[in-house]
């Protein structure tokens, strides 16, 4: 395999950022204004949320437990009432939930939220959500239907799909499989063991328990916490629940190591991870160096391996073309939100399409300058073919020149390219080589 390893930036460009991160992604419909849902919904409950009414078909023989509250909602003109409900043969808790809420049998012990109905597979329940908040936060009243009773609100950022509880208990093992590996992020709030009569506000910081980007959001609220309650009456009142982006200050740690591994028809990535991983991951963009485009479109990954990429990551992205030089450009991403990212690891590789070992950090040809000319000694280097490409010190390129790899080169200027310091690459088959020279 061909490496290419540059440990320091030859670019200092300031570039536009475009993330997959960057917004700022609220909660649909947190405030209960909207009403009335189509299938698998149906009308009496809050757009974007369901209740056991539209749960799995047990779940559906139930009584209605959640409800537009037009009294007093802390702003606009509703909020959703939650309220455990008493049925013959057991005691139902108000719930309510952007997933499905399903009810494998009358043993309360079996129910539990998740975003597939496991009755009717096709009936899928996802809300995508792309972004890492730092915390939930919302308003909430709270009457008791008994001493030992709590509300609970939770939020999960996942992928793929997400059972809560996340291990099954034995008798639904036939169900659904543990899928805690799909958690990326969790907030809960447990109310206290009491009556809350005025509007409180509540706040639970996320928990994220991987740097991925999460997929999908799931929200849960229930009006009874112990899912095997026995007494009815508890009421919970919800209103304007939202996620909040906090700035993050302070230094944002950068990757490092920067590796390309060549390919026939494609390239890898390989880097350290940076000291303090980066709580939105990392992103890489990949341009050829002579495009008029600047780095503004970043991949975002939670990895810091990234294998077969075969384009690159531009606005218009194309197939790498064996002969043309690309620059690389790695960074962290620790809060988009607030611009809070590490400078860019530069790496520029000429892509040749072969397969091939050559780990060179440091040659012995000798690089100078005098005013406007480059001198470059290649006759040791037996090189067949190789780039010089100058950068000025906003990362610009300004001058690119194809070299002969086994000749001495003296190479002369446009009068384009003014007196001053700039950052020079020289990239073949066998060398490569990056330095500073002063025109």
């Amino acid at each position: 395999m061909k490496k290419n390893t540059i440990k320091h930036s030859i670019c200092m460009a300031m570039v536009a950022i475009s993330f997959s991160a960057s917004a700022q992604i609220s909660i649909p419909n947190g405030g209960f204004e909207n009403w009335g849902n189509v299938a698998p919904g149906n009308s009496d409950e809050p757009a974007g949320w369901y209740s056991n009414k539209s749960g799995s078909s047990t779940a559906q023989s139930g009584p209605q437990t959640a409800f537009k509250e037009t009294n007093n909602p802390r702003t606009g003109s509703a909020c959703v009432r939650i309220e455990t409900k008493d049925m013959i043969i057991a005691k139902v808790n108000g719930s309510l939930t952007t997933g499905v809420i399903n009810a494998p049998s009358i043993d309360k012990s079996r129910g539990y939220v998740g975003t597939q109905n496991f009755t009717t597979l096709t009936d899928v329940r996802r809300k995508p959500f792309s972004a890492r908040p730092d915390s939930l936060v919302g308003w909430y009243k709270y009457t008791q239907g008994g001493a030992a009773e709590k509300a609970k609100i939770v939020a999960i950022l996942h992928k793929d799909q997400y059972n809560d509880p996340e291990v099954p208990v034995a008798a639904n093992t036939s169900i659904y499989s543990d899928l805690s590996a799909n958690r990326i992020g969790k907030a809960l709030f447990i109310s206290p063991a009491a009556n809350t009569s005025e509007w409180t506000r509540f706040a639970v910081a996320f928990d994220y328990a991987s740097a991925e980007s999460p997929a999908y959001i799931m929200l849960s609220i229930t009006s009874s916490e112990n899912q095997l309650t026995n007494v009815a009456g508890s009421k919970l009142w919800l209103d304007d629940l939202e996620v909040i982006y906090n700035p993050i200050s302070g230094p944002c740690n950068g990757p490092s190591n920067l590796v390309v591994t060549q390919h026939p028809n494609t390239i890898d990535l390989t880097w350290t991870a940076a000291a303090t991983v980066p709580t939105q991951g990392y992103g890489y963009c990949i341009i050829s160096s002579d495009s008029a485009q600047t780095p503004k479109v970043y991949f975002p990954t939670g990895s810091t391996t990234i294998a077969g990429i075969t384009k690159t990551t531009a606005q218009y992205s194309e197939n790498f073309i064996p002969g043309t030089v690309y620059n690389v450009y790695l960074k962290s991403f620790c809060n988009v939100a607030s611009s809070n990212t590490s400078p860019d690891l530069t790496q520029t590789f000429l892509f040749d399409g072969q397969v091939g070992v050559n780990d060179i950090q440091a040659n012995d040809f000798q690089v100078y300058a005098f005013e406007n000319n480059i001198s470059i000694d290649l006759t040791d280097a037996n090189e067949s073919h190789a780039t010089l490409i100058l950068l000025d010190l906003t990362g610009k390129e300004v001058f690119k020149h194809h070299l002969n790899g086994t000749k001495k080169h003296q190479i002369t200027l446009p009068t384009s390219i003014k007196t001053g310091t700039y950052f020079y690459t020289i990239l073949g088959d066998k060398i490569q080589k990056t330095g500073k020279i002063a025109l």
